[in-house]
């Protein structure tokens, strides 16, 4: 495996700044329902905000 240091660096983007370079991209997840998340996509994206980083 490849070791990227700059990856957990902190990132700025204009007046935004990001802990780190991993981001996740939305996609698909079939649990919106009328435009809005629903408990279950909450319930997907704090599960994979907890897991944390894949190192």
């Amino acid at each position: 495996m490849t070791h990227h240091p700059d990856l957990a660096a902190p990132f700025t983007l204009g007046g935004l700044t990001l802990r780190n370079r991993l981001v996740a991209t939305a996609h698909a997840m079939a649990a919106v329902a009328d435009g809005a998340p629903t408990e279950s996509d909450a319930a997907y994206w704090h599960r994979l905000a907890r897991a944390g980083p894949p190192w």
